[in-house]
């Protein structure tokens, strides 16, 4: 009997160790893959750094050129700026007038057409 335990056991070893051995694998491939994630979105990000970077400076390029224009011409500036407000207004308040005067028609159409 005792070889029957003794053959059961280095079976048994056996059988871990193997198992042992597919989780260290599993581990070693685990361990690539996520290596090789860390390694493309690093090369990812610094992309993205780089072109922030790069949009960061022309719009500050894009500031100083409108203050020095701004500075060269403040008559105009404010020209310019006045015109962009009022057409903002009238776009604003002209859209809810037309929508409140839609309104106003229909209802006028609906009571016309009631009276009849």
């Amino acid at each position: 009997m005792s070889d029957a335990s003794s053959d059961d056991a280095g079976s048994m070893a056996g059988r871990v160790g193997k198992a042992g051995e597919a989780i260290g694998e599993h581990l070693q491939s685990a361990k690539a893959a996520t290596a090789a994630a860390a390694g493309q979105a690093k090369k990812v990000l610094g992309g993205a750094g780089e072109t922030a970077g790069e949009v960061a400076k022309d719009v500050v390029d894009a500031s100083r050129r409108a203050k020095r224009q701004i500075d060269e011409n403040p008559l105009i500036s404010v020209l310019v700026g006045c015109a962009l407000g009022y057409i903002a207004g009238w776009w604003i308040h002209g859209w809810t007038t037309r929508k409140n005067r839609n309104k106003a028609d229909t209802k006028e159409v609906s009571a016309a057409g009631n009276e009849g």
